[in-house]
């Protein structure tokens, strides 16, 4: 099959930060550590934010946490982030539901990929072999993310009434 070019283009990637640790084993660990047993239990923290430039780029920028959280586990702590530019061509004759898909779930799914792929690369020389991102459930991650603005802006609306009263 021949693949046809999508209207969405990615114009640049830059990587922010990244940050990998191997972890102690815990002392009464098994003599023999399985990866993916350990590399299962990890939590996964994902961020992201789209916006729109004034040159009418998107400006993507995500971040993993892997094995963040309090406590530790086993084997790799990593953080990576990085920003992604993106452009849609002719997006103003796109469908909105088309031009929303590619300019957030698209764009945000592109950088997790190349997220995804740093942290491989990142571990594959370490003592337990390369970490894989597993898949991610990306509508799942746009819902908590709505939800978090929405607490965020409820907050932001409560403070200023409170000074306003004040």
């Amino acid at each position: 099959m021949i693949a046809k070019l999508s209207p969405l283009q990615w114009n640049s990637y830059i990587l922010l930060q990244s940050y990998f640790q191997l972890t102690d084993a815990p002392k009464d660990a098994p003599a023999q550590i399985i990866p993916a047993e350990v590399f299962r239990d990890y939590i996964i923290d994902v961020d992201f934010r789209v916006n729109k430039e004034e040159n009418g780029e998107w400006q993507v920028f995500a971040k993993v946490h892997v094995n963040w959280e309090e406590p530790i586990k086993t084997g790799y702590r990593v953080l990576v982030e990085g920003v992604g530019r993106f452009s849609i061509q002719d997006e103003d004759v796109l469908e909105k539901d088309k031009l929303q898909n590619m300019a957030y779930y698209s764009t945000v799914n592109i950088m997790i990929n190349r997220l995804r792929a740093h942290i491989t690369e990142l571990t594959a020389s370490s003592i337990l072999g390369a970490y894989t991102l597993p898949a991610i459930d990306i509508t799942d991650l746009f819902k908590q993310k709505a939800e978090l603005v929405a607490t965020r802006k409820a907050k932001k609306s409560t403070r200023k009434k409170s000074h306003r009263t004040a």
